[in-house]
């Protein structure tokens, strides 16, 4: 801290977003200013992700790993701070696969098949047409194309975006 101020070695800073998060929520004037560009997140952060994802699955191996997403609480941010915001669609359930992309673009899909929560910040900030069932949700909290990065998993190696969705009743 320096009068009053957080200063960061940009160099470690992976745009994660969550210091101005919280001293947003915390503090009238927040002791964290970033530039604009970080809260883009970086062209190339999330990209870095699915690299790391593809030197782990072959250090790993394919045939010891599987995936499981609960689609539980899905709020606009991440799931690193502390803390959420109100979800953005009801509850939908559990998607697993052994196809980390498969499960991806399924859970994906799922969200934006659901209607929004209307007293979340889709209905906030996007208006009625977001909340509508098949609306790309995920777009609007994120400001991305999602897409890219599945197909970009795709491309490497990591799965297909083609799935079969079965249901279970537990």
């Amino acid at each position: 801290m320096i009068e009053e101020k957080a200063r960061f070695d940009w160099s470690k800073c992976v745009s994660c977003l969550c210091c101005p998060d919280i001293c947003k929520r915390y503090n009238e004037d927040p002791a964290v200013i970033l530039p604009k560009e970080r809260f883009l997140m970086g062209k190339g952060f999330l990209e870095g992700i699915v690299d790391n994802f593809v030197a782990l699955q072959k250090m790993v191996g394919k045939e010891h790993m599987g995936y499981v997403n609960f689609i539980t609480e899905v709020t606009p941010h991440c799931d690193c701070p502390p803390y959420s915001e109100m979800p953005i669609v009801p509850e939908i359930g559990i998607v697993a696969s052994l196809d980390p992309v498969a499960v991806d673009k399924a859970s994906a899909d799922l969200v934006n098949a659901s209607a929004g929560i209307a007293g979340s910040v889709l209905g906030d900030k996007g208006g009625s047409d977001v909340l509508e069932a098949g609306s790309d949700k995920i777009r609007f909290v994120t400001g991305r194309d999602w897409m890219d990065l599945l197909k970009l998993g795709e491309r490497v190696g990591l799965g297909s975006l083609e799935y079969d969705l079965v249901t279970l009743d537990v």
